[in-house]
């Protein structure tokens, strides 16, 4: 470097302001003279003149933002978890709300609404007034009693007869599926017991008959206390049974009503059947003495005095037909027939009947004229 040049660069380092190094940030350029441009250059060669670090204010600055931007993070993330927390506090301490469907009118047709989630509310539904439930009449089937307080009634013994066809004071027991033509039994008698079989008395008690489901008699035999009940020392219904050709059922109920509870409903009918078969009995035909009339010179029959009866069908209903000898037969039963007197002659009557259902019955007898 010259004299002149050196004296120059002293006259500037003297009239330049101290090294500032705040001056180092400033965004603004240094525009260099053309000496201080060369003067750089040697500058960078020497070792007095390196690189500064960065400015203290500078870092400062950077670390504050940094703070500032982690606190406000941690800042949102309490804020969340706190809202998260109070959301799930309130959906388990609230209680559920169920939404009140809406009804549609009948005969319109609307589209489906889009499904709308209810908002929790604290407050609650109004509790709904209780529908009246409608008056039920009491049956008189069930009962709640125990079974200590029920009474119970049964039939102790049943007893059915039918007087006999040939002996009308004889009564003959009935038997189940009894059979029977046409025509008879005339009447079944059936002699009932009926007990109550525990201390409780009962309330006014009826029975009833009935025949093939329609009924024949309904009475009442008033209060029965324990024991068996006979009143007149006789319980004895006459039923009339159907004469229609098939089977029949007769059954007798007590308590058939069931006015009062009982402890055991399977003994209070008795039930028994019958049937009527088609008449297969002829008549039967009887000639009375009085069929022979001795006159004079001649012996004269009547037949009149031929008698006919048949199980089912009456008199006027079968056909009577009368012989004497060898001669024609005749309806008429008016008709006398008179032959010659001889001593030790013979003679025949004959008499025939049929029935309704073709039944033939007939008789003859012989008389030896004295």
């Amino acid at each position: 470097m010259c004299a002149g040049e050196k004296s120059i660069y002293n006259q500037d380092m003297e009239h330049s302001s101290p090294f500032d190094p705040r001056s180092l940030t400033d965004s603004t350029p240094v525009e260099l003279s053309s000496t201080q441009s060369d003067n750089s250059l040697y500058q960078n060669d020497s070792p007095q003149h390196e690189e500064k670090p960065q400015s203290p204010i500078r870092l400062k600055k950077g670390i504050v933002f940094l703070m500032a931007l982690v606190m406000l993070v941690l800042l949102s993330s309490t804020l969340a978890f706190a809202a998260r927390k109070n959301s799930w506090w309130q959906k388990l301490t609230q209680p559920k709300v169920t939404p009140i469907p809406t009804i549609q009118p009948i005969g319109f047709i609307s589209s489906p609404s889009p499904t709308v989630t209810p908002t929790p509310s604290p407050s609650f539904s109004p509790t709904p007034k209780p529908t009246p439930r409608p008056s039920v009449k009491a049956s008189p089937t069930p009962f709640s009693s125990p079974i200590s307080l029920l009474t119970n009634v049964r039939f102790k013994r049943v007893l059915c007869q039918y007087p006999d066809a040939s002996q009308q004071n004889l009564l003959i027991t009935l038997s189940q599926n009894q059979q029977f033509e046409e025509g008879s039994p005339s009447i079944i008698d059936c002699d009932l017991t009926i007990e109550n079989t525990t201390t409780v008395p009962t309330e006014d008690t009826f029975y009833s008959i009935t025949q093939d489901g329609a009924l024949l008699k309904k009475e009442s035999i008033g209060i029965l206390a324990q024991g068996i009940y006979l009143p007149n020392n006789s319980f004895i219904q006459n039923v009339t049974p159907k004469q229609d050709v098939g089977t029949h059922t007769v059954t007798i109920t007590v308590n058939p009503d069931k006015l009062y509870p009982e402890s055991n409903w399977d003994d209070n009918s008795y039930t028994f059947t019958y049937q009527i078969v088609a008449d297969r009995t002829p008549p039967v035909v009887t000639i009375l003495d009085q069929a022979q009339w001795i006159q004079d010179s001649q012996v004269c029959y009547n037949f009149g005095f031929v008698n006919t009866v048949d199980n089912h069908s009456i008199y006027d209903q079968l056909h009577n037909e009368y012989q004497l000898d060898d001669n024609a037969w005749t309806s008429d039963r008016t008709t006398l027939v008179c032959v010659p007197k001889v001593s030790g002659a013979s003679h025949t009557v004959r008499g025939k009947s049929t029935d309704q259902r073709g039944n033939i019955g007939q008789a003859e007898r012989t008389f030896i004229i004295p």
